[in-house]
């Protein structure tokens, strides 16, 4: 089987371009940051069917623990990415479902081949929406975890948009609305963590706790066209912060939350963007995190349609008695976002 390291950031994003199923966090330059910051090492493969490049996979290893972890994306505390995983080329999307099948066994067997080489002891990989077919992995042993992430067609009038919306959360819009708050695009990211840090000091060990702020920084210097802050202001005062992902015709909510006990912004802040969206001519905006009730019913305010997305996972018999044992080394959220609204 044709499986190698890509060490050519040309060849990698190229082939992350020309992909229906890639994500902005599949790109060469995003990757190497998750890297320098999560503490995780960037193994880039790719498998080959002859000379033709046909499915590429960013798989993170590190030992901790004593155990090898194979991630893709790293575990959210460090890199609050909501899925990475492999991706196929274009060619795939456009087969029919006869010669899909084959295909899919090629790549799937070469996706392992690839974990194989790094011999770990656990792997996860969170798959972007989208890739659902998942039997071959299950034919070798592999679970497959059922997720979701919340979606909003935006190809709806935007008068529709508001009146499917939950009656509280028109009146929290209207609420702000009146109060003449802004939203305006700002880039104080020490002041976002410092924020989020206050407000989910009793959620525990989170992304905000562990990670720096530089982490952030640098996406967004990296990638100032496709991840944006804003800050929703109350009389010169931010009252909440919100960081998105603009990739291809989707919008991510990535991060979000509100500072401190000043109501509930975040549903006035949410609404202002979901608009600007449509404005640009965007075809969906994506809530991710649909593992936590509390949160669900917050984002089940906006009438939401659910999408699939899946997991894989896989250990020998050292990562499976951890993962019983000790679940914060191996537990990689799916799909869990953190905020506060």
């Amino acid at each position: 089987m044709p499986v190698r390291i890509i060490e050519e950031e040309t060849l990698w994003d190229k082939f992350v371009e020309s992909s229906p199923y890639s994500t902005l966090f599949h790109r060469w330059k995003f990757l190497k940051i998750v890297e320098k910051y999560s503490g995780y090492h960037l193994a880039p493969y790719g498998i080959y069917k002859g000379e033709h490049l046909s499915c590429i996979l960013p798989l993170f290893t590190r030992k901790k623990s004593g155990l090898k972890l194979a991630y893709s994306p790293p575990q959210q505390a460090v890199a609050y990415i909501p899925y990475l995983g492999f991706i196929p080329d274009s060619e795939y999307a456009r087969m029919k479902q006869h010669k899909k099948e084959p295909y899919l066994d090629f790549i799937s067997k070469g996706i392992d081949e690839a974990i194989s080489a790094e011999a770990p002891n656990h792997a996860f990989l969170s798959l972007a929406p989208g890739l659902t077919d998942l039997r071959e992995f299950r034919n070798m042993g592999y679970s497959v975890d059922l997720g979701y992430t919340y979606i909003i067609d935006l190809s709806r009038p935007v008068d529709e948009l508001w009146n499917n919306m939950s009656k509280t959360c028109r009146q929290t819009i209207r609420y702000w609305d009146d109060r003449r708050v802004e939203v305006r695009p700002s880039g104080d990211i020490d002041a976002f963590f410092t924020i989020m840090r206050r407000t989910l000091e009793k959620e525990g060990n989170t992304f905000f706790h562990n990670q720096s702020p530089e982490y952030l920084k640098e996406i967004l210097a990296t990638f100032p066209d496709n991840v944006k802050m804003y800050t929703m202001y109350s009389e010169d005062n931010p009252v909440a912060m919100q960081v998105n992902v603009q990739y291809r015709d989707r919008l991510l909510f990535w991060m979000y939350g509100r500072n401190g006990n000043c109501g509930s912004p975040v549903e006035y802040l949410n609404w202002e963007l979901i608009k600007m969206a449509k404005e640009t001519g965007l075809r969906v905006v994506e809530n991710w995190g649909t593992e936590t009730k509390r949160l669900n019913a917050y984002k089940a305010k906006f009438d939401p349609a659910l999408e699939v997305c899946c997991g894989l996972h896989k250990s020998d018999v050292l990562g499976k008695l951890a993962t019983m044992t000790y679940s914060s080394i191996t537990r990689v959220p799916g799909l869990a976002s953190v905020f506060h609204a």
